[in-house]
């Protein structure tokens, strides 16, 4: 059995870029505003907190973001980005530094 392990690391600017094309291109996950810090949580699945200011009366609102939309905005984005991702492979996301995992699992299992 041969089994194919990829692991693709984001750092915290890459998750900012990543949050703010998901915002515009797709769904709307935090409040109108630029993303002024990321903080990323484990317990046992990851999770975001992210603070935004907002550009109209300058009020900081923070928002979580859960693991399966944090799962769909980094899949989003490899697309964005033309990194190819299988459809028929398992996919787990983590904690890595200060930054996020996306680890690709394909073979048959």
């Amino acid at each position: 059995m041969v089994i194919e392990n990829r692991v693709l690391e984001f750092s915290l600017h890459e998750l900012k870029t990543a949050l703010e094309v998901f915002q515009e291109e797709k769904l709307s996950i935090y409040p109108t505003g630029k993303i002024i810090g990321i903080a990323l949580h484990e317990n046992p699945s990851i999770t975001a907190k992210i603070l935004v200011i907002s550009a109209t009366d300058g009020t900081e609102t923070e928002t979580v973001i859960d693991s399966n939309t944090l799962a769909a905005l980094i899949l989003y984005f490899c697309h964005h980005v033309k990194i190819p991702i299988p459809r028929s492979s398992k996919k787990e996301l983590g904690k890595i530094g200060d930054g996020i995992s996306l680890s690709i699992t394909m073979g048959n299992n």
